[in-house]
């Protein structure tokens, strides 16, 4: 292997170059929004406290439950007349809730749907803001890096006609 040393006074070709990038901010913005797993986890919590209150909601009104069944045991054999044993049965059952725990539910799952309104919202001012940040922060930097490479090309306009003026190798 062959090891290789730089001085200070050995030249180094430099190349800077520009690549200039177009971005789209809305459509960063709502790629943005539909990519981030934050905002995804949140619409399905959503999701969730929905279902939570409609629970709770449900948990107010009573319940009916009916039912009905016809059941045939057999002949009877005891008999000399060869009869059927039929059974018919029909019910009815109605749930009360008990009120006094139920509007607090709802009450409760209706602010937990709230928070997480709010936290959604908060998740999308956030997202929006660190797109714009970065657009602005590209554009920024887009234009700096223009303004450095006229500096640079200036700076070595310069060197060049002071090592010609001077007659410097």
């Amino acid at each position: 292997t062959e090891i290789y040393t730089l001085s200070l006074h050995d030249a180094l070709p430099i190349y800077f170059e520009i690549n200039r990038i177009k971005i789209d901010r809305n459509k960063s913005l709502i790629t943005a929004m539909e990519m981030r797993s934050e905002l995804k986890s949140e619409i399905y919590k959503a999701q969730i406290d929905e279902i939570a209150v409609n629970m709770a909601m449900i948990k107010r009104y009573p319940n009916i439950y009916l039912g009905a069944s016809y059941d045939v045991v057999g002949y009877n054999t005891s008999s000399q007349n060869d009869v059927k044993s039929n059974n018919w049965i029909a019910s009815l059952a109605i749930k009360l809730p008990i009120p006094w725990d139920t509007w607090t539910q709802v009450t409760q799952r209706r602010a937990q749907q709230r928070k997480g309104d709010l936290k959604r919202s908060d998740l999308r001012d956030e997202i929006r803001f660190e797109v714009i940040n970065a657009s602005e922060n590209l554009d920024f930097w887009q234009t700096e890096s223009e303004k450095r490479k006229d500096v640079l090309l200036k700076i070595k306009k310069e060197y060049q006609d002071s090592i010609r003026k001077n007659n410097l190798p």
